[in-house]
């Protein structure tokens, strides 16, 4: 073995051990980390108990049979059931195949725009520093139990078949998109929406190249009937509309433009993006579109910046070869090959599974009302769920636990006129805004809840908490807490307010 084979293999033993080492730190507890993750999970399995997809709200006390969008069934059920079956470690399990999906997505979305641009297949750098970063900065940021963390790779490998249809148009190629179709409207309808606009993207690219043919009106077919073909219906791939024209959007964090004033992350991200699409655009329609749809999408909220980080890989697989230092890698170039990467792609996500068998996960005390509900669970001495008013972020893990809520994370089936109550608000608007002191008694009249779970008291009073001085006349009108935990404080109001209509 000469000095140069044996320089390599010990350069890509170390990159190897750095590409493991890094999905340890892709901390299992940040996945839970969102209080839609509950209701998820219990939607599911409600479904899987019933038998049969579920139209209307569920453990509510908000009122009968508001009807709900079936958005995102497909997931629902694999994390209910997964949940039923394993608990936290079945659920992470689906997490690590999502980061598996995405992880080698990305990799052949990068291998794929350079083979657009005449480069050869790979460079070290994308694959030893770009994918396992970009990786770690997904999970750490996006990839928390809910749809999107298995949508986002979903689209990737959408693009991905999108261009090699591009390159060479076939029924075959034409069928997996319809395919892929079929899997994002099941999973997370209102994802669909997205592949849609990027399969139009396309034609209008070959219409300019003058090379749209049959097999575009073929993929457009396959492509439509595997968005109908979803649980939900038509109404499911509109659903996107009820939440960018609905003025309750904006009340949800997610759903704002990232301040990126003080998101230096976020703003560097754009940054990169920007610069690193310009390399490619010229000439090149497809490109130019996807750079203008994703830019708009990441300027839109911070649940939509995904999409832009997603698709930053795709414009900067090009750019690389520019930079004559980056040649420093090329020890690496025997090692790039798919083949070579997959192996310690399975053995991160082995190591990262590791350390979930040997760290029991605990719900953190202070983030959702753990303490709280045991309380409440022991203290309901009915055979009935508990109606338990607890502010709009935890109202989820409230109904996780056994409890009925005013209004969950769907907030779509709590706007609807039949839900309005006091002060003519919404069953979602009372969520939020009777947790304010001044309209908490009114709230409690109205819908008559059996217990009241009240955050810790905030010095910077948010949509979701009292301040110090709030909570002294929330006292004043009820009585001292029955309970007091990590989370916050819980009264019985079965004691104190009258069931009386």
């Amino acid at each position: 073995m000469n000095n140069k084979v044996l320089f390599q293999r010990i350069v890509f033993a170390v990159y190897a051990a750095i590409f493991m080492f890094i999905f340890i730190f892709m901390d299992v507890h940040s996945s839970r980390n969102d209080p839609d993750t509950f209701w998820h999970i219990e939607v599911g399995k409600e479904m899987i108990t019933q038998g049969k997809i579920i139209h209307t709200a569920i453990h509510t006390f908000a009122g009968e049979n508001l009807s709900y969008v079936p958005h995102e069934v497909g997931f629902q059920w694999i994390v209910g059931g997964l949940y039923s079956l394993w608990e936290w470690n079945g659920v992470h399990i689906f997490t690590l195949l999502s980061v598996f999906i995405l992880t080698v997505g990305l990799y052949r979305l990068m291998e794929i725009s350079r083979e657009e641009m005449g480069l050869p297949k790979m460079h070290p750098f994308l694959v030893y520093v770009v994918l396992p970063l970009f990786m770690f900065y997904i999970y750490i940021a996006y990839f928390k139990i809910r749809p999107q963390m298995i949508s986002a790779g979903l689209v990737v490998w959408f693009v991905i078949w999108l261009r090699r249809f591009a390159m060479d148009a076939s029924v075959k190629k034409a069928g997996i998109l319809g395919i892929l179709s079929l899997i994002l409207a099941n999973v997370h309808t209102g994802v669909w929406a997205v592949i849609a606009v990027l399969f139009m993207m396309q034609v209008f690219e070959r219409i300019w190249e003058k090379k749209l043919n049959r097999y575009d009106l073929i993929a457009l077919i396959f492509i439509i009937i595997g968005g109908l073909a979803n649980f939900g219906g038509l109404q499911s791939l509109t659903y996107f509309l009820t939440l960018s024209e609905s003025p309750f959007t904006q009340m949800i964090d997610e759903w704002k433009p990232i301040p990126f004033s003080n998101n230096y992350i976020s703003f560097i991200t754009l940054i990169v993006f920007v610069l690193s699409a310009l390399y490619s655009l010229k000439g090149r329609p497809f490109r130019l579109m996807l750079f203008i749809g994703m830019l708009y999408l990441g300027l839109a909220s911070y649940k939509q910046f995904l999409f832009l980080v997603l698709f930053l890989p795709y414009y900067l697989a090009v750019v690389v070869d520019r930079y004559k230092w980056l040649g420093v890698f090329k020890s690496l170039e025997p090692y790039m090959r798919l083949k070579i990467v997959l192996p310690l792609i399975v053995l991160g996500l082995m190591l990262n599974f590791s350390t979930v068998l040997l760290t029991p996960y605990k719900q953190p005390v202070t983030k959702y009302p753990v303490e709280e509900m045991t309380y409440i669970l022991h203290e309901n001495n009915t055979i009935n769920r508990p109606k338990v008013l607890s502010d709009y972020g935890s109202s989820g893990y409230v109904m996780f636990r056994g409890g009925d809520v005013l209004a969950d994370g769907r907030f779509d089936p709590f706007i609807l006129e039949a839900t309005k109550g006091v002060h003519q608000w919404t069953a979602f608007e009372r969520s939020v805004n009777g947790l304010r002191s001044g309209y908490l008694m009114d709230v409690i009249q109205s819908d008559r809840p059996d217990f009241l779970i009240l955050p810790t008291a905030d010095s910077n009073k948010t949509v979701n908490s009292l301040s110090e001085v709030e909570l002294d006349e929330v006292k004043k009108q009820l009585h001292e807490p029955d309970f007091t935990g990590s989370f916050g404080q819980v009264w019985d109001l079965r004691r104190i307010v009258s069931k009386k209509p």
